[in-house]
């Protein structure tokens, strides 16, 4: 008998609306592509294309693509979109950078910005070999003031290490990131304080990104 292919990571279903059904449901977890649907709900991407074409014949279901069969995104889904892509990646599954991004996106700060920014502190987090929550003691039950003077010490040791490793490059964005990622869990500066930790904020004229290049090629020497 041949197996039937109604079917979705494979349990059976009644008929193709739950298909379709689960299509729509991956879209609006963030998939736009035939593939990433595909893999969402344990279809081939052809199989995929064909449902995708069937849903767009039918306006009950409210989808509309382009001419080159991409689906069609208003700013706001496209936005959207953006932030389920960056909360769904495995870095940002950690608790204290779950608790940033939406710090971060309280703020709206852009998706692209705020994965430049976890990738910063991914690198300092791999550099002194730590987990993020550990940086600003995520759970533990202390006070404010000794949890900032762990992470001030965290900083300055990754500081002693960037000034050697990286010691014609920019910290600015660096520090801006680690400020931020600091602040969302409540650890915060007093005007002109950061200086005296290696923490301020003086713009310094030097292409972005090239602090994560250090941070990856060194990491990369260990």
């Amino acid at each position: 008998m041949k197996k039937s292919r109604l079917r979705i990571k494979g349990i059976k279903v009644k008929d193709k609306d739950k298909i379709k059904e689960a299509i729509m449901i991956s879209i609006q977890k963030g998939n736009y592509t035939t593939r990433e649907i595909g893999l969402d709900i344990g279809k081939d991407y052809t199989t995929v294309s064909r449902y995708l074409s069937e849903i767009e014949n039918d306006p009950k279901w409210g989808l509309k693509r382009d001419l080159n069969g991409n689906i069609v995104m208003s700013l706001q889904e496209q936005l959207a979109h953006e932030y389920a892509r960056l909360q769904n990646e495995k870095y940002s599954q950690l608790p204290s950078i779950q608790k940033w991004i939406t710090y971060l996106k309280s703020g709206k700060t852009p998706a692209t910005r705020i994965r430049y920014m976890i990738n910063i502190i991914h690198g300092i987090s791999d550099q002194l070999m730590v987990m993020p929550e550990t940086l600003v003691s995520h759970g533990v039950p202390i006070d404010s003031a000794k949890r900032k003077e762990i992470a001030i010490e965290y900083w300055q040791n990754f500081l002693a290490w960037f000034n050697t490793a990286c010691p014609q490059m920019q910290r600015t964005n660096t520090i801006v990131a680690y400020r931020s990622f600091l602040s969302a869990h409540s650890i915060n500066f007093a005007h002109g304080e950061g200086k005296r930790y290696g923490l301020s904020t003086t713009s310094e004229r030097l292409g972005e990104y090239k602090d994560i290049i250090c941070l990856r090629r060194n990491k990369l020497k260990r």
